[in-house]
């Protein structure tokens, strides 16, 4: 996890919508976007479920339930 992606996980955990989300809205990175993936484990290994888009070009085609 780099260091932007900590404080991203950090503050998130501070938020008390975030923590008592059944449901959180996720995005998987690509290329230099910042890492998602150790906060989408956590949040599953939490009982949340993930949605996250998927996306062809500039269009949203469907969402992801995890």
């Amino acid at each position: 996890m780099n260091i932007t992606s900590k404080q991203i996980h950090k503050n998130l955990k501070k938020i008390a919508e975030f923590r008592l989300a059944k449901n959180i809205g996720m995005y998987y990175p690509i290329g230099s976007e910042v890492p998602t993936q150790d906060i989408i484990q956590e949040a599953l290994s939490n009982g949340k479920e993930i949605l996250l888009p998927k996306v062809i070009g500039k269009e949203l085609i469907t969402i992801f339930m995890l």
